[in-house]
């Protein structure tokens, strides 16, 4: 997970994204039917039905669509599984609440999929989005404040 201290709140959330994306993606791909990816390509039902706010963008897409969207990079570099890029557009207005929804969606997995041996890790991933849902200022757990650049400061 990514330096909350030096980062900030958008760099711990991306963090636990990225874990999270590849622990299913990499890890442990059978957690993940062939419904579940085509629903993670669809952006409505990430919008509608996972409710995350990723600026209209479906959470994964293909190797061969690209992460860049009209000349913009909309998805992380690294391609996971050699096939998937991963959705960039995680702002800090929403990370609390795209938290939630990915806590949601992983326990919604976890409930399918008990006996899993990728179930351990993915239950660690739901305690680190609910913490991190739950928390009032998740950018510094320490009390230290961000600045105008995201980075720690003592009050």
């Amino acid at each position: 997970m990514s330096d909350w201290g030096v980062h900030g709140a958008r760099a711990a959330f991306q963090g636990i994204v990225e874990d999270l994306m590849r622990t299913l993606l990499e890890e442990h791909p059978t957690l993940l039917g062939e419904k579940d990816l085509s629903n993670l390509m669809d952006a409505g039902y990430c919008k509608d039905v996972l409710e995350l706010n990723i600026a209209n963008f479906a959470l994964i897409r293909r190797r061969e669509q690209g992460h860049m969207i009209q000349g913009h990079a909309r998805y992380w570099k690294h391609v996971y599984a050699g096939e998937f890029y991963v959705c960039s557009q995680w702002w800090k207005d929403h990370h609390r609440s795209n938290a939630a929804a990915l806590a949601r969606f992983a326990s919604s997995l976890a409930g399918m999929r008990p006996q899993h041996p990728g179930a351990p890790d993915l239950l660690r991933h739901i305690e680190s989005l609910e913490r991190y849902a739950a928390s009032e200022d998740p950018s510094f757990p320490d009390g230290r404040q961000a600045n105008s650049l995201g980075l720690a400061h003592n009050g």
